[in-house]
């Protein structure tokens, strides 16, 4: 979902936020994004040791559904201007680009391969972990509301 949803968000912000608040903006962003590391898996374990899947799923919905008719009812992205030279560049074009920035800054590129496969490792464990716990018996799931609320 962050594939998607980080870099839309970004740019999202960057439309709706007046540039001498890029830094309120970003700071606010990444406060955010490490208290949603911390409380989300407290949470969401919690409500799962409480009251099972349902009230996960409950919940989950509910939040989403408040999301998504805020975004859509109250919050206006305007509309990009054209390039100077009026033609709209088209999806290949734009990646083509991409690529060529990335083969001439090889330290970018090398950075995001690192970064993704640090990111592939790190998220085997959310994976997996679940796999091991939940199907144990005598209290799989009061254990897994136990240990998942620890960030690693």
């Amino acid at each position: 979902m962050n594939t998607v949803q980080s870099p839309a968000s970004n740019v999202a912000i960057t439309f709706i936020t007046p540039k001498r608040y890029y830094h309120k903006t970003s700071a606010m962003q990444s406060f955010s994004g490490s208290l949603i590391t911390i409380l989300h898996p407290m949470l969401a374990s919690s409500l799962y040791a409480i009251g099972g899947m349902n009230a996960v799923i409950i919940v989950d919905l509910s939040t989403f559904l408040v999301a998504f008719l805020a975004l859509l009812l109250f919050v206006r992205i305007p509309s990009t201007e054209a390039s100077a030279s009026g033609e709209k560049e088209t999806l290949f074009a734009s990646v083509k680009a991409g690529l060529k920035f990335l083969i001439q800054n090889r330290m970018v590129l090398t950075l995001i391969l690192f970064l993704s496969g640090v990111n592939l490792v790190a998220s085997a464990f959310d994976a997996v972990l679940p796999a091991f716990i939940l199907p144990r018996e005598n209290g799989g799931e009061a254990i897994f509301g136990m240990v998942l609320p620890f960030p690693e």
